[in-house]
């Protein structure tokens, strides 16, 4: 069970969350838009997509890129 202040800190976290698109989320992986377009399509790597865009949680990115 988490303690006050854990659940603070992750409160705080997850308020600092950044959409963003899929040309940054490219530069910020040093990947290509078209190696995250392939990705996706893969389901390799979380992503949203609305009106035919991509969008990208960056606690969702860093959260699958540190999980096991």
């Amino acid at each position: 069970m988490l303690t006050n202040f854990e659940i603070d800190k992750l409160a705080e976290a997850l308020k600092k969350d950044e959409l963003l698109n899929i040309k940054q989320i490219a530069e910020k992986l040093g990947l290509t838009e078209n190696a995250i377009r392939t990705r996706c399509s893969r389901g390799q790597i979380p992503h949203h997509k609305k009106h035919g865009n991509l969008y990208f949680s960056e606690n969702e990115i860093t959260a699958y890129y540190l999980k096991d």
